[in-house]
């Protein structure tokens, strides 16, 4: 395998249990991708060089720390818990890269993943309400293509410049990069604890 991108995920505002009886974004948003990812390693090292791209997001930042103790446990959330709860899968996606990228120093596999901005993608479908307002705002200007927003993910795939690039997030809405990194990204346990609390969730 020559590129993985993970960019599989969703977002609503009625969290419910998934099959394995996790909180279904931070199992769709982070443990789905932990464990593929995990799943491919052979395959990536073996045709290095070779890269990962995660699709993480901005909201990052607006979702505080997570309570590895209890990740991906369902409870009932208004509409602020749901988006804090879509904020810190997307930190979890960052965490897994800044600690994926770790664990292959020296393989030629690179990781790195982004925030392709606000991008016109049905992503709030399951909200009749937010999903309308969505797509009125998807005639205008404020709100991206599929085929914009993609665009920093295929340059994270495809560009020799950045092929020996790891453990990065990139962020596709101007100004943005010059914000200060949010805490929770710069702990190093705490990064491991979440590796190692979401390879126990997953079986690995």
């Amino acid at each position: 395998i020559d590129v993985l991108v993970n960019n599989a995920g969703m977002r609503t505002f009625n969290p419910e249990p998934s099959a394995d009886g996790y909180e279904l974004m931070m199992a769709s948003n982070h443990l789905g991708p932990f464990l593929l990812t995990n799943l491919l390693l052979d395959l990536l090292e073996a045709a290095a060089p070779s890269r990962v791209v995660i699709t993480a997001s901005e909201a990052h930042r607006f979702g505080g720390a997570v309570d590895l103790d209890h990740l991906a446990e369902p409870r009932p959330v208004g509409l602020r818990g749901a988006e804090q709860l879509y904020g810190q899968s997307k930190l979890m996606n960052i965490l897994f890269t800044q600690e994926l990228a770790e664990r292959l120093e020296g393989t030629r596999v690179s990781v790195n993943c982004f925030c392709p901005g606000v991008v016109a993608t049905g992503l709030v479908r399951d909200t009749p309400l937010v999903e309308r307002a969505a797509e009125l705002l998807a005639r205008s200007p404020l709100i991206r293509t599929p085929e914009q927003g993609a665009r920093m993910g295929i340059r994270l795939a495809t560009d020799p410049a950045l092929s020996t690039t790891s453990g990065r997030f990139f962020t596709s809405t101007p100004g943005l990069r010059f914000l200060p990194t949010a805490g929770t990204r710069t702990d190093p346990a705490y990064q491991v604890r979440a590796w190692e609390r979401s390879a126990e969730l997953v079986g690995l």
